[in-house]
């Protein structure tokens, strides 16, 4: 009796030690997820930002793979439609409102 209760005991901490261990090796990963994807929106913001540094205008012509970057993955409108090449323009507007969206949503 004594030693099938030992060997339960004994399975039952292992069960818990391998629980806790795919714990925090889950959360551990969803923290890796999220810097991941604040990474991202901080190349494309910086990306951006240049881009609106260097041209005058209120409407900015480049950088597509950004724009669409931050169309997907923000719930933001811009003023530009798709084109068979993507988002081709940005607005200073646009910019602000994936700005918005960083600090109240990803960061």
């Amino acid at each position: 009796y004594k030693t099938s209760f030992k060997r339960k005991l004994k399975m039952k901490i292992n069960f818990i030690l391998i629980s806790l261990v795919f714990l925090f090796a889950c959360r551990n990963s969803k923290i890796l997820g999220n810097d991941k994807i604040k990474n991202e929106f901080l190349k494309h913001l910086n990306i951006l930002d240049s881009a609106a540094k260097i041209y005058s205008s209120d409407t900015i012509s480049c950088c597509s793979n950004s724009i669409a970057f931050m169309v997907e993955n923000t719930n933001v409108k811009i003023h530009s439609k798709a084109t068979f090449h993507g988002f081709l323009f940005f607005t200073r507007e646009d910019l602000v409102e994936f700005h918005k969206y960083y600090k109240e949503k990803v960061r």
